[in-house]
C-alpha cells in the first residue's frame, strides 16, 4: 500500500463474545492483514446491539461488511440501500437481495454424522433429547433437519423431548436437559446443536448422578467440547472451522475488490470429531491459539477505546439532560431535579441555572426536587448555594417537591431551609409565584410616570 493509497476496512460483526466468533474474526483478520486491509469487529449480543453496530459501520462508510448476524432479515431492512458494499454473511445466512455471498459450513452432512454416531453408541435403539439451536436461524433448521433425517431411519430410536434452545447457550442447555429428564427419565442420548447446549445437558446429567448412562454428542468443535471428549463425557461433536469460515468471508470480500464475483454460497465441508481422531483435531486447533491471542489483545484495546468514546458521550448526555431549565411562562423557570447530587453535577446545576437568570428575564425559579432520592446536609448545601445564587441575580428561589417524610429528614438533620419558600407540590409553588407579580418591583414605564407625577 502506497503512502497515496487509502487502507480498506472491513467491519465485522459477530454474534457475540465466546471461542468460536472470536476465532472467527480471528480468521477474517488473518486474511485482511495479507493484504494490509484494516478489521473492525464488534460483538452484537442481541437485535438492536447489531442494528447499532450495522449503523455505525454505515456511518463510517467501511469498503467491505462480514457479518455474523443475530437476526438476517432485520439486518437486511438496514442493509438494503448499501447493495453496493460487498456483504457476506456467516454462519447464520443472509437473505439474497444484500448478501454478496454467505460462508456456512455443511450442516445437514456434519449433523447427519454426528446423529448417525450418537445411534450407533446407542446401540440403534432409545430415546433421545434433542435440544435444538435457534430455529429462526437457517443454520438452527438445517442442522435439526440433518439429525431427524436419520432418526427417522431407526424405527427403535425416538426423539421423547425436544425444543429449541434460542441462544444456543450453556443455560439453554442445563435448561433443557433437565426438562427432557422430566419428561422421560429413560433418556439415553442426547443430541445438541451447539457444543455450549452440550455442555450444559452433561452438567444437569453429571448432577442428577445420570453420567456415564447417556451419551451426548454435540456441534461446534470448541476447546472446551474437546476436552470433554479427553474426559469421557462427551461422545463427540461437529467441527464447524470457525477460523477457516472468517478467513474464507474476509477473502471473498477482498475478491469483489478485485473485480472477482465470489459463489453465492460458500459451502464448507465438516467433520466428526471423537476419541479418536481428537488429538489430530486439538493440534490443529492449539497452532492458531498464538494468533488468537494476539487478536484478541488488539481488539480487547481496540474495544477499550471505543468503551472509552461511548462512556464519554454518555457523560456529555447525562450532563445535558441532568440540568433541564424549562420555561413555565415568561419570566418563570422550573429546574426539575432526578437523581443524586454530588458536588459536581450541583456545580453544573448552577452554573446553568446563572447563564439561564442572566439571558432570560426571569423572575422565579421553582426547584423541584421530588426526584432526588436522597436529601442529606451535602444535598441541601447545595440547594441553598444554587439558591442564594439565584436570589443575587433577582430571581425568587422556590423550592417544590417536600413531602412530609422529606420535612421529617430535614428536621431531623437540623437542615435550615428557611430562606427558602417550599411548596409540596409543583402546582403550589407556580401558583405562588405567579401571585407575587403583583407585589413585583415596577417597570421602568411605572418609574416614569411616578416622577412625571411629582
Amino acid at each position: 500500500m502506497t503512502g497515496a493509497q487509502v487502507q480498506r476496512r472491513i467491519g465485522c460483526l459477530i454474534y457475540t463474545r465466546g471461542t468460536f466468533w472470536d476465532m472467527l474474526a480471528h480468521g477474517v483478520q488473518e486474511r485482511a492483514s495479507k493484504s494490509g486491509v484494516a478489521v473492525e469487529v464488534q460483538p452484537a449480543f442481541d437485535v438492536d446491539g447489531q442494528d447499532a453496530i450495522l449503523k455505525k459501520f454505515i456511518d463510517q462508510r467501511v469498503d467491505a461488511l462480514v457479518l455474523g448476524v443475530v437476526d438476517p432479515e432485520r439486518a437486511a431492512r438496514i442493509l438494503r440501500k448499501h447493495s453496493q458494499l460487498p456483504i457476506i454473511g456467516v454462519v447464520a445466512e443472509m437473505p439474497t437481495t444484500v448478501a454478496t455471498a454467505n460462508v456456512c459450513i455443511d450442516d445437514i452432512g456434519g449433523c447427519a454424522a454426528s446423529a448417525e454416531f450418537l445411534i450407533g453408541k446407542m446401540g440403534g435403539q432409545g430415546a433421545i433429547a434433542h435440544l435444538q439451536g435457534n430455529l429462526q436461524l437457517q443454520t438452527g433448521r438445517n442442522r435439526s433437519d440433518g439429525f431427524r433425517t436419520v432418526a427417522r431411519r431407526y424405527p427403535q430410536i425416538s426423539i421423547a423431548y425436544e425444543a429449541p434452545g434460542s441462544d444456543w447457550s450453556f443455560e439453554s442447555g442445563q435448561r433443557l436437559m433437565r426438562a427432557a429428564l422430566e419428561a422421560d427419565p429413560t433418556i439415553s442420548g442426547v443430541f445438541a446443536a451447539s457444543d455450549p447446549l452440550a455442555l450444559g445437558a452433561l452438567d444437569v446429567i453429571s448432577k442428577t448422578g445420570r453420567a456415564g448412562s447417556i451419551s451426548v454428542v454435540g456441534f461446534d468443535g470448541q476447546p472446551d467440547a474437546m476436552a470433554a471428549i479427553y474426559d469421557g463425557r462427551l461422545a463427540a461433536t461437529v467441527d464447524q472451522p470457525s477460523f477457516t469460515i472468517g478467513w474464507t468471508a474476509a477473502d471473498a470480500a477482498i475478491r469483489c475488490w478485485e473485480g472477482e464475483q465470489p459463489e453465492p454460497m460458500i459451502t464448507i465441508a465438516t467433520k466428526l470429531i471423537t476419541a479418536e481422531n481428537l488429538t489430530a483435531a486439538a493440534i490443529e486447533t492449539v497452532r492458531l491459539m498464538p494468533g488468537l491471542f494476539e487478536s484478541l489483545m488488539s481488539s480487547s484495546e481496540a474495544q477499550r477505546q471505543l468503551q472509552e468514546e461511548i462512556i464519554e458521550g454518555q457523560r456529555a448526555l447525562i450532563r445535558e439532560l441532568s440540568t433541564p431549565i424549562l420555561p413555565l411562562t415568561d419570566d418563570i423557570l422550573a429546574l426539575p431535579l432526578v437523581g443524586s447530587i454530588d458536588t459536581a453535577r450541583a456545580q453544573r446545576i448552577t452554573e446553568m441555572l446563572l447563564e439561564t437568570i442572566s439571558s432570560t428575564r426571569t423572575r422565579a425559579v421553582i426547584i423541584d426536587i421530588s426526584g432526588v432520592p436522597i436529601v442529606d446536609t451535602g444535598v441541601a448545601n447545595h440547594l441553598l448555594k444554587a439558591a442564594t445564587a439565584a436570589r443575587l441575580l433577582g430571581a425568587m428561589p422556590i423550592l417544590v417537591g417536600v413531602s412530609p417524610e422529606l420535612a421529617h429528614t430535614i428536621v431531623q438533620l437540623g437542615i435550615d431551609l428557611s430562606s427558602l419558600r417550599t411548596f409540596s407540590t409543583m402546582s403550589a409553588g407556580l401558583a405562588f409565584a405567579q401571585s407575587t407579580r403583583a407585589h413585583a418591583a415596577p417597570t421602568n414605564t411605572s418609574r416614569n410616570r411616578a416622577t412625571n407625577q411629582r
